[in-house]
């Protein structure tokens, strides 16, 4: 859910009106088309079976919280949260904070409407994670920020947290039944599974930090519009990057480094064909390769005019 949430907000910050306009057409087909095949191949198995089930049946079940394919309520609620996210960016128009505040509200609607539906706890305790994903989407620049200052301290504390929350949560799903302790671990269970979400992305962001043959290699999809291509398994080796398209009419379209306002120079000229050539001048192509990833604080893309009207 959260990656699903995520991957939503961060297409429309980078594409905006041109994403809002063909939302439902480019995302409901790749969901529904599909689901339908497996609704059919289902009722196929079924009917095989001695079940019959009529197309009366197939669409109360879509309602009633009981689908005929196996765990597919993720589906039908990811339809659902598509839908709604969709009149959000309408009425929000580029304004993340309401669209925050917008899949709140949907989460709150959607998790009584589950409740009071009597269906399953697991079609609604987990995708309040697709708000936390619009969030960290819309604000990920600052969060990474204030992270990468605090990693060392924010990662034990959160892991704690996390073993604490989650043995509390088994405490009471020990007790006996009642609505206050039903209620409690509900809200428990959602910040549990927050709190397991923040530290699986801080693990994720250590493996990348650590795992990089060379700084620019960790630009590698964080930033829209710029690829980087690792052309060869070398050790060192510097990746192909590019930033807004492989053709330039006037000269290279290589990125330019800069470093605290200072250019920084090629030490060898070298083709993107030889970047997977195996000469060991690839080694030392790229104009940052001896950087240390701990003493940069942050990157800055410069795209188009920006670029040029300061670089030439």
């Amino acid at each position: 859910f959260f990656l699903s949430g995520y991957g939503l907000q961060k297409s429309y910050i980078t594409k905006s009106d041109v994403y809002k306009k063909g939302f439902l057409l480019k995302r409901l087909p790749g969901i529904v088309f599909p689901y339908l095949v497996f609704i059919l191949i289902y009722w196929a198995a079924n009917a095989m079976r001695g079940t019959v089930y009529s197309w009366k049946d197939v669409l109360t079940s879509l309602v009633n919280g009981d689908p005929i394919v196996t765990y597919s309520w993720y589906i039908l609620t990811i339809l659902v949260f598509y839908l709604f996210y969709w009149l959000f960016m309408i009425a929000c128009r580029n304004r993340s904070k309401r669209i925050i505040l917008y899949g709140c509200a949907w989460y709150v609607v959607w998790a009584l409407f589950c409740y009071k539906m009597k269906y399953g706890v697991w079609w609604y305790n987990a995708s309040h994670l697709l708000v936390v994903g619009i969030a960290w989407a819309s604000y990920e620049e600052n969060i990474l920020r204030f992270i990468e200052k605090r990693y060392s301290i924010l990662t034990p504390i959160l892991w704690i947290c996390f073993f604490i929350l989650f043995a509390c949560c088994n405490n009471l799903e020990s007790l006996p039944y009642a609505r206050a302790t039903e209620a409690l671990l509900y809200v428990l269970n959602l910040v549990t599974s927050v709190v397991f979400v923040c530290c699986v992305l801080l693990l994720s962001m250590k493996v990348k930090i650590d795992g990089v043959a060379d700084i620019s290699r960790s630009l590698e999809g964080r930033v829209a519009g710029v690829s980087v291509q690792n052309v060869s398994g070398t050790f060192g080796t510097a990746p192909k990057i590019r930033v807004r398209g492989a053709t330039s009419i006037y000269g290279s379209s290589k990125p330019l480094w800069v470093v605290d306002g200072v250019i920084m120079e090629d030490v060898a000229e070298v083709d993107a064909d030889d970047l997977s050539s195996g000469d060991a001048t690839t080694l030392i192509s790229n104009a940052i390769a001896g950087l240390n990833a701990d003493d940069i604080e942050s990157f800055q893309v410069l795209k188009d005019g920006s670029a040029t009207s300061i670089y030439g």
